[in-house]
C-alpha cells in the first residue's frame, strides 16, 4: 500500500491511494469529524511550483463546481492555495464505487462492448 504524501488534508485522514496520473493522485479519505468517506484529489507535490499545472487544476475544480448532473461527481470542498508545500491544492469529492470502463472492457471476451451497452454508457456521458 502506498503511504499518503501527507497524513492529513485539513479535516481528512488519507486512507488508500485510488489512482495516480501525470498531474495528481486520488485518495480515499475519511472525514475526521463524521467518519464519512470521500475521494480527495490533489496535485503531485513536485508540480505545485509549476503554475501551469496549478491553473489547470483550478480550471478542473471550477468546471466541476459549475456542473450539476447525476452523472458528474459532486464536490464538497477544495483548496487552491500553493503557499504550504505540506498541503497541495486539493478537491474533496464524493467517493464512487463501481467498475471503470477499463475493468468492464477487460471482462468482455472480445474486449469490446455490445453496441447497446456502449450506447447506454455514451448517453450518460
Amino acid at each position: 500500500m502506498d503511504d499518503p504524501p501527507h497524513s492529513r488534508v485539513p479535516g481528512y485522514e488519507l486512507l488508500k491511494l485510488l489512482g495516480r496520473g501525470g498531474m495528481g493522485e486520488v485518495w480515499e479519505a475519511e472525514k475526521v469529524s463524521s467518519r464519512e468517506h470521500f475521494a480527495v484529489k490533489m496535485i503531485l507535490g513536485k508540480l505545485i511550483g509549476d503554475q501551469s499545472y496549478v491553473k489547470r487544476f483550478e480550471r478542473e475544480v471550477r468546471a466541476l463546481k459549475a456542473l450539476r448532473n447525476p452523472n458528474v461527481v459532486d464536490i464538497f470542498e477544495w483548496s487552491l492555495t500553493t503557499d504550504r508545500p505540506d498541503r497541495p491544492p486539493f478537491v474533496v469529492m464524493e467517493l464512487l464505487h463501481g467498475r471503470s470502463l477499463h475493468e468492464l472492457l477487460g471482462q468482455q471476451a472480445t474486449g469490446k462492448l455490445a453496441p447497446l451497452a456502449a450506447v447506454r454508457i455514451m448517453l450518460q456521458v
